[in-house]
């Protein structure tokens, strides 16, 4: 059963009034921006309870961009929390540790067969992934929800 909704990604032209709007009508709180290179898009990412809304606004041809073109503004992308699926068809209480971004700098460390976090250490992915790390390693910076502060 679905638990709660981790995050969406939602395609617009520009964040700001989009941020501007999820600030006034939910209480949305701006959490952080950054650039997604798979995406070719900047990132607004709001603080919304224990969820994420990211605002994705097209920096030049993209995925966001040709969802943009296709059929406007909207949503992109969602993630949900699926602990309950694990315990009934894995028999394991899973933990929520975070996430990892699709990113196509995986894609090219794979194909030149060199750690990801070695060939593209800035990428979306190796950054998502080291916060992961940390949060396992017991850093208690990393347990922090999410939108409390930047991937590093």
């Amino acid at each position: 059963m679905l638990e709660r909704v981790d995050r969406i990604q939602m395609a617009v032209a520009e964040a700001a009034p989009a941020a501007r709007a999820f600030q006034d009508i939910l209480g949305a709180e701006l959490a952080r921006e950054d650039d997604s290179e798979y995406l070719n898009a900047h990132r607004t990412i709001l603080a919304l309870g224990a969820s994420e809304v990211e605002l994705c606004a097209p920096r030049g041809a993209g995925v966001v961009r040709a969802h943009l073109d296709r059929w406007g503004p909207g949503l992109l992308t969602a993630g949900f929390s699926v602990a309950s699926v694990c315990r009934k068809y894995f028999g394991i209480d899973a933990e929520y540790i975070g996430y990892v971004n699709h990113d196509e700098a995986a894609r090219r460390s794979v194909r030149a067969r060199q750690p990801l976090v070695d060939a593209h250490p800035r990428s979306d992915a190796a950054r998502y992934l080291a916060r992961v790390a940390r949060k396992l390693a017991g850093d208690p910076a990393a347990a922090r929800p999410a939108h409390r502060g930047a991937a590093r």
